[in-house]
Parts: structure tokens; sequence; C-alpha cells
């Protein structure tokens, strides 16, 4: 009887703390389709208004749909870039465990060039969208350790990397969690 009372108690905990993992993904059901949609954002780096050094952000989201993951990422170049992005384009996160997790983009990614101007100065940058599908094995990875810095390998091309603080480490590990228990 003790050990089913522990077993009991063991389980509603870890319930407990999958459904706190859970409190960054919006979840959806479609009122006709009956189907279950979830999606979590994180923002890596920051742009820094007064500073000598470059700065980057991207944003990174995570959608489910119907158990089928995909990691959205909006990464920005400066200047103008007339590359698409294809299969050869690698996203890596570096765990604080020491692992890296090396996904590639699986849908080509046309470049969009924007510019704006401020205080006389016109500055031009290229964003992309790269989709990225993780495995159940790498969803594991994701969710197991923080992340600690990000960075995109494309050919001929050098983007400088967002800065990855704790905070938004915790809730990408978070969000990869809450998938991970529906994944397939």
């Amino acid at each position: 009887m003790k050990k089913l009372i522990i077993t009991a108690l063991s389980i509603a905990s870890f319930s407990l703390a999958q459904a706190q993992d859970c409190k960054e993904v919006k979840q959806e059901v479609d009122k006709f389709t009956k189907k279950e949609t979830k999606v979590g954002t994180v923002i890596f780096g920051k742009i820094k208004v007064v500073s000598f050094k470059q700065s980057t952000k991207w944003a990174l989201t995570i959608n489910q749909d119907a158990g089928k993951t995909q990691i959205q990422t909006t990464i920005a170049a400066l200047g103008e870039f007339n590359q698409t992005l294809d299969e050869s384009t690698y996203f890596y996160f570096l765990l604080d465990n020491g692992e890296v997790v090396k996904l590639s983009n699986v849908i080509p990614a046309k470049p969009v060039t924007q510019a704006f101007g401020s205080g006389g100065a016109l500055t031009v940058y290229t964003t992309y969208q790269l989709t990225l599908e993780p495995t159940i094995e790498e969803m594991k990875k994701l969710a197991s350790g923080n992340v600690t810095d990000v960075k995109v390998e494309i050919s001929n091309q050098k983007i400088l990397s967002p800065n990855v603080d704790g905070k938004d480490a915790r809730k990408f590990k978070s969000i990869m969690a809450c998938m991970l228990a529906t994944a397939k």
C-alpha cells in the first residue's frame, strides 16, 4: 500500500510539473475539425539602441499541429542578400551540457530585404524565415538542457548570433518539454 501511495504521488507531481511547463504554450482546438494546435514563442537577443557593438534578436516560434512539430526561426543579417536558403542551411543549438543540436532548414527561405532610417542614417538588413523539423530524439535533447548559444550556418554569409540569456533559455526548454509530451 505504501508503494502504491508513493507511486501515485510521484505520478501526480510529474503531471503537475508537466502542466506547469506548458504555461508558455497557447493551445487551441479547431471547432470544426477538432484538430489541436500548440504555439510557443521565444526571442533570443535584444537590439541595443545605444551601443558600440552590433546587436541582434531572433524570434523562434515553435508550432505543433496534430503532433508534428516545427520551429520557425526569423533571423536577420545586416546588408542586402539575394540568396535563397535551402536544406544546406543549418541551425545550431548549444546546450549547457556541451551538446550541440544541429537542425537543417526544410523549406527554402527567400530573403526579404528592408531598410529603415534613423537619425539621418540608413540601415539595410535582410531577414529569413527558416523552418526546422526536429525529430523526437532532437526534441528530447532540446528539452533536457538550457540553450546557451545559437547560430545559423549559411554559405557565403556571416550572420551575427544573438546573446541568449537564462530566462529565454528556460522558456525555450519549457516550450520544448511541453511539445515533446504530445509529439509524434
